[in-house]
């Protein structure tokens, strides 16, 4: 073997090594994105529920110092918290199915069911009467 033909195949070598290098970087990259996207989408969604316990606890909290000064709560008052939430209910379950990805489904069948135990295979089980 030459020389020449030596240094061809190590040249060779380093070339394909890099493109899988560079394949492997894209791959990496990709999978940085998704999950850079996927983590944005979650935050935003707990954001959103965060938001709507803040405003929750806050109307609680105004309706129980309106208790504590003596004043009573009306059914309106009951009835605008109620409304509240749920609007907020409504807001939160749009925003999360806004902001969860749906991941598609697996093309992996679900493992089968374990056979019920039988008097072989259970040693708790009482013998069979003969």
């Amino acid at each position: 073997m030459s020389w020449r033909s030596i240094v061809v195949a190590v040249l060779d070598r380093l070339l394909r090594d890099d493109e899988n290098q560079r394949k492997l970087l894209m791959t990496i990259q990709d999978d940085y994105i998704n999950l850079k996207a996927k983590v944005s989408a979650n935050s935003s969604a707990l954001q959103s529920a965060e938001q709507v316990m803040d405003q929750l606890k806050a109307s609680v909290d105004a309706l129980n110092a309106q208790i504590a000064s003596g004043q009573p709560v009306t059914s309106e008052q009951l009835q605008a918290l109620s409304d509240q939430l749920t609007n907020d209910d409504n807001g939160l379950a749009a925003s999360i199915v806004k902001n969860t990805p749906v991941e598609p489904p697996s093309d992996t069948p679900a493992p089968a069911p374990a056979p019920a135990p039988t008097a072989s295979t259970d040693p708790g089980a009482p013998a069979a009467a003969e």
